[in-house]
């Protein structure tokens, strides 16, 4: 009966054993780089995203900052002036503040039962926002409160609101002022730092629900649950 054994009795099988030993460091060397490369793409990768998250999250706290600040510049005027202001007599005026904060979606002033009184974005209906998250926020504190991650009753679109209760001297809330930022940024923020194709980027709330993306594996939800 033939053996395995006996196949490395003959010159020939012993040749054959000799070229297997021969190469086996080289097979053992390709799995070893090759397993090195592996590593060092992952690694890069993590690193690489880590960078690029960080890059978004500056990007967005300054856009919160910047629309903070525009509230709180706003809210100054309407308790000085109240209902005499130009920000509530010139129909122009939160339009144009609009124009120059592109990275904003709307700017507004609300009633304090949340009936909108203003918006920048033109309205075919008028929405009351008062189980709206940044309202209910603001009517409860003296300074800029944030909401959730939502699609915006207003402009149907994905959004964060700010939002600032006005108060008389008394401390009674007599409106608020709002404005909501535009989640679509992150697709021109990516395009100016070249993301590359095989990364995938999300803004996501915290149910999971994603309100803004780069990348084409998933469509951004047309609305909330």
């Amino acid at each position: 009966m033939f053996s395995f054994f006996n196949l490395f009795k003959t010159l020939r099988g012993r040749l054959v054993l000799l070229i297997c030993l021969a190469a086996l460091p080289t097979i053992l060397f390709v799995f070893y780089v090759a397993q090195k490369e592996r590593s060092h793409v992952l690694t890069r990768m993590t690193e690489d995203g880590h960078h690029l998250a960080n890059l978004v999250l500056r990007e967005h706290t300054h856009q919160i900052e910047t629309a903070k600040n525009l509230l709180l510049r706003l809210g100054e005027i309407l308790k000085y002036k109240g209902k005499y202001s130009f920000v509530l007599k010139d129909p122009d005026f939160l339009p144009t503040i609009l124009k120059g904060h592109t990275h904003l979606a709307n700017v507004g002033i609300l009633s304090k039962e949340g009936e909108v009184i203003r918006s920048a974005y033109p309205l075919s209906r008028f929405p009351n926002m008062k189980d709206n998250p940044a309202f209910r926020r603001a009517l409860l504190s003296n300074k800029v409160e944030i909401g959730d991650y939502i699609i915006g009753p207003i402009v149907s679109i994905p959004i964060l609101n700010l939002a600032y209760a006005i108060r008389d001297e008394k401390d009674a809330t007599q409106m608020v002022v709002f404005n909501a930022l535009d989640l679509e940024w992150l697709g021109s923020f990516v395009k100016q730092i070249h993301l590359p194709q095989e990364y995938l980027l999300h803004i996501v709330n915290p149910q999971g629900q994603i309100l803004a993306q780069v990348g084409e594996t998933t469509e951004i939800p047309s609305s909330l649950k």
